[in-house]
């Protein structure tokens, strides 16, 4: 029998992997990537969090927690330990929340 759970599991971070989440504590690996996601520019990173590699698309609330603490140049946020939390937000839904370290 194959346990086919890692197979149906996301690339990107999601609320539920956080939620799960034993330590709610990741490395950020690479300097991020700038997409544009309907219209607005936004920052996508490449997190490690309980062993497992996932594509993290920064919110602006995670964004200023982490240029606060370690500028604006993302690059410099490389190697950086991170913690997480899953907050309520407007509208009643629920989003990851980064704070340094």
């Amino acid at each position: 029998m194959v346990n086919i759970s890692e197979l149906l599991e996301s690339e990107y971070l999601s609320v539920e992997f956080v939620k799960n989440s034993p330590t709610k504590k990741a490395l950020i690996i690479n300097q991020g990537t700038e997409k544009v996601f309907d219209g607005k520019k936004s920052l996508e990173l490449l997190v490690s969090i309980d062993g497992k590699q996932k594509i993290w698309k920064l919110n602006k609330t995670s964004l200023k927690n982490l240029s606060t603490a370690w500028g604006k140049d993302s690059n410099l946020w490389v190697n950086k330990l991170i913690s997480f939390s899953v907050l309520p937000m407007q509208g009643g839904r629920e989003a990851v929340i980064a704070n340094s370290n």
